[in-house]
C-alpha cells in the first residue's frame, strides 16, 4: 500500500509524484511511544530498480494515537516475536505463550528471578536494512508490566533476522568547485557497505506486511505531512 505525496528537497527541488514506502515502525510500551518513517524515490520504477531514496519523513505516535494503534499491531507481529523467541536460550524456558513465564537470574547481580513474566517492550522493524528486532522486559510481578524502567528485572533482545553486511572501501571520483571557480575532478576513499538479501525477511515482509500496512497507513495519512498523499496501491 505505497502512497503517491509530493517531495521537497533540502536542494529545493520539488519532486510532485513521488513514490513512498513505509521503511522503519517502531515501538515502546513502556514509554507509549512509537513512529512510522517512510522513505521517498522519484518514481516506482525507480524504487523497483534499487535506486537510492531521495529522502524520508518520520510520523511519530503517542498518546490515543499510539494506544490504538499497538492492539491492532499485536495480533500480526506477536506471534512472530514469540516465535523467534522459542530459539533464544533464556526465552525458551518460558511456555511459549504471551506472557512469557520464567524463572530468571540476573546476569549481573546474580538476583534470582522465579516466576517473572516477560512481555515484548519494543518492536522494529526496517524495510531498508531487512531487521526485524523484539526487546522482551521481564517484571517480578505483571502488574509492573510497562510501568517504569526501575520495574524491569532482566531485558533478552531477539533479532529475528540480523542480516549480515559486507563492509569496505573504495576509490570515488565527485566533481567540485574549488576556490577559484572552476570544475574539477576528486578522488577520496568512501566506506561501502552491502546489505545482503535475506529470504528469512522477505518471508516475513510476505506473511504480515499486508496486514501490517492496513494499520499503519491511517496513521501516516492522518498526519499533516501526508496531507495531499494518495494510496497507490
Amino acid at each position: 500500500m505505497p502512497l503517491q505525496c509530493p517531495f521537497t528537497a533540502p536542494t529545493g527541488a520539488v519532486f510532485k509524484d513521488a513514490y513512498w514506502e513505509v521503511s522503519r515502525l517502531e515501538f515502546n510500551n513502556t514509554s507509549k511511544r512509537g513512529s512510522v518513517s517512510l522513505s521517498a524515490w522519484v518514481s516506482r520504477e525507480l524504487r523497483n530498480a534499487g535506486k537510492a531514496s531521495i529522502g524520508s519523513k518520520t510520523v511519530a505516535v503517542s498518546g490515543a494515537g499510539f494506544d490504538a494503534l499497538v492492539p491492532a499491531i499485536g495480533p500480526i507481529l506477536v506471534p512472530l516475536c514469540y516465535a523467534e523467541a522459542a530459539k533464544n536460550a533464556e526465552l525458551s524456558k518460558g511456555a511459549g505463550a504471551s506472557p512469557t513465564v520464567l524463572d530468571y537470574t540476573d546476569p549481573r547481580t546474580g538476583a534470582e528471578y522465579k516466576g517473572s513474566v516477560w512481555f515484548i517492550d519494543e518492536f522494529s522493524f526496517d524495510n531498508n536494512a531487512k531487521v526485524a528486532r523484539a526487546i522482551f522486559r521481564g517484571y517480578a510481578d505483571a502488574k509492573f508490566a510497562f510501568t517504569s524502567a526501575a520495574a524491569v528485572v532482566g531485558s533478552i533482545d531477539v533479532e529475528a533476522f540480523n542480516v549480515p553486511e559486507r563492509k569496505g572501501m573504495k576509490i570515488a571520483e565527485e566533481e567540485i568547485t574549488n576556490s577559484d571557480g572552476e570544475k574539477e575532478t576528486v578522488r577520496k576513499m568512501v566506506e561501502i557497505i552491502e546489505v545482503e538479501a535475506d529470504p528469512r525477511y522477505d518471508a516475513f515482509a510476505a506473511a504480515v506486511g499486508a496486514d501490517l500496512m492496513n494499520v499503519v497507513y491511517p496513521v501516516v495519512l492522518a498526519d499533516s505531512q501526508f496531507a495531499e498523499a494518495e494510496i497507490v496501491g
